[in-house]
């Protein structure tokens, strides 16, 4: 559940990779601290807007995956130092 994802704010590193997950809790907002998340190789479609409050974010990967619109809000990630989108169906 959703709520589970609110206690662990102090979490630093997520790696979700392989889960089947076909969305992504809103509620990830909440892990300020989160520096290195890791969804690649699931059923991702979209990347909730709320993803450009993870302020704390060096890496984010979403490989593998079946997104195809990338969310402006993830240009507030100004940590962001490595973006993955490979294996995606992004449209340009």
């Amino acid at each position: 559940p959703e709520s589970h994802v609110e206690g662990l704010v102090q979490m630093r590193s997520l790696d979700l990779s392989g889960n089947g997950l076909v969305t992504v809790p809103k509620t990830f907002r909440h892990m300020q601290r989160l520096e290195v998340l890791n969804l690649r190789n699931n059923h991702i479609e979209m990347i909730p807007l709320e993803f450009g409050e993870l302020v704390s974010l060096r890496l984010l990967d979403l490989s593998g995956n079946q997104i195809r619109h990338v969310p402006r809000s993830l240009s507030c990630l100004k940590q962001l130092e490595q973006l993955q989108f490979s294996s995606n169906q992004i449209e340009i």
